[in-house]
């Protein structure tokens, strides 16, 4: 609740910081997990799941770091009057 209410102005500076930190886990991370732990039978399938578990870990903190990082920087203003 807080994070809302300080991030209200920076709309899509938070939820890039909610997509790393929340949806990539969801769809890189758990399922192979999942996976190697409930139905991985084979060396192979094993280590494919580690190599996707590993990489989903990898984008996660990269994508999480880059969108803080990005959270105190100032954007331009969008004037589309100069556009035309």
């Amino acid at each position: 609740m807080a994070v809302s209410v300080v991030g209200v102005e920076r709309v899509d500076k938070l939820v890039a910081v909610i997509g790393g930190a929340a949806c990539i886990p969801l769809s890189f991370i758990y399922p192979p997990l999942f996976h190697m732990r409930a139905a991985a039978t084979s060396r192979y399938e094993r280590i494919r799941d580690g190599v996707l578990v590993a990489l989903g870990c990898v984008v996660c903190v990269y994508v999480t770091q880059g969108a803080v990082s990005r959270w105190g920087a100032s954007d331009p203003p969008h004037d589309f009057c100069d556009a035309v």
